[in-house]
């Protein structure tokens, strides 16, 4: 299976072959043993190596989860008679990793110096699939539902307020009602995104409609369209403490509805998380994630 994979993952026998050690005969025989054990072809060859069938592409992401499995059983194992070592996978959304993702390496290298980290970055629904694949052993996420396969604990609450430029024509109130974004050209995240969520929940409440005018993936994108005075948009409170300072930005409260951002914390229900995943979420209280995010903790 760990041959399966880093052939998928390198697109090569040949390259494989390399990359594992072994000869090309060996490797070839192991994928054929493994294709007889599934009843299923894997890999078509083409000109220019190989590409997974729709057999193999199905079962790849099964075949990553069951060795990421096997890691953390070694880990656990390593744990047991040496100490903290070993690998963990950590999920973050992009928003997240570009905020924390510095302060948690170094303060984890600095901890567990015999250890190593992964972060996977990721849309929260990419996330919640690593999660319950085993892929990932702990994630933090936006807005995630109740789901019997994941253990959740939220962590804080962020603000989604409306945001312009102070050059606009048209000067931001210190609050404002949730219809009245109608009024306002929107630059928004498409769906999926966590931001985009809740606003079309509200919307959809409202019953109002809304003039969105452009529609970009990042949030740091979108602020560059609202300092270029392209229009206005919806983003979390927190997202004017990293755009300089909020130098040159106005925002208004929403009210009737609030519309909140919840980060929660997110281990699989079904896999015992490793004495180094506990040390982890620990290590993550103690670098006050909320307050890097400018959200607002949840008292548990």
């Amino acid at each position: 299976m760990r041959h399966f994979v880093r052939i998928a993952e390198l697109g090569s026998f040949s390259r494989a072959e390399a990359a594992l050690d072994i000869s090309q005969p060996s490797l070839s025989r192991q994928i054929r043993l493994l294709e007889q054990s599934l009843h299923t072809k894997l890999f078509a060859r083409t000109g220019r190596g190989v590409t997974l069938t729709a057999a193999g592409a199905v079962f790849l992401p099964h075949a990553q989860a069951i060795l990421e499995s096997v890691s953390r059983g070694e880990t656990a194992l390593a744990e047991s008679s040496k100490g903290l070592a070993g690998r963990i996978v950590i999920g973050l959304p992009p928003r997240i990793a570009r905020v924390i993702t510095g302060p948690l390496v170094e303060a984890f290298r600095k901890q567990f110096s015999q250890a190593s980290i992964v972060i996977a970055e990721g849309l929260s629904p990419i996330l919640v699939e690593g999660l319950k694949l085993g892929r990932i052993e702990l994630a933090l996420l936006f807005n995630a539902p109740n789901d019997p396969q994941l253990v959740l604990d939220p962590l804080c609450e962020e603000e989604l307020v409306l945001v312009g430029h102070t050059a606009n024509r048209r000067r931001l109130p210190s609050q404002i009602k949730f219809d009245r974004l109608s009024q306002f050209p929107l630059i928004l995240p498409p769906m999926p995104n966590s931001v985009r969520a809740s606003i079309e929940t509200a919307r959809q409440r409202a019953g109002v409609h809304l003039d969105i005018v452009v529609e970009v993936n990042t949030m740091h994108a979108i602020l560059d369209l609202v300092e270029r005075r392209v229009g206005f948009s919806v983003i979390p409170r927190g997202m004017l403490l990293e755009a300089k300072n909020g130098k040159g930005f106005e925002f208004a409260d929403i009210r009737s509805p609030r519309l909140l951002n919840t980060v929660l914390r997110a281990t699989p229900a079904r896999l015992p998380i490793t004495k180094l995943g506990r040390e982890t979420l620990a290590l993550l209280d103690r670098l006050r994630v909320p307050n890097l995010l400018g959200a607002r903790q949840i008292a548990r």
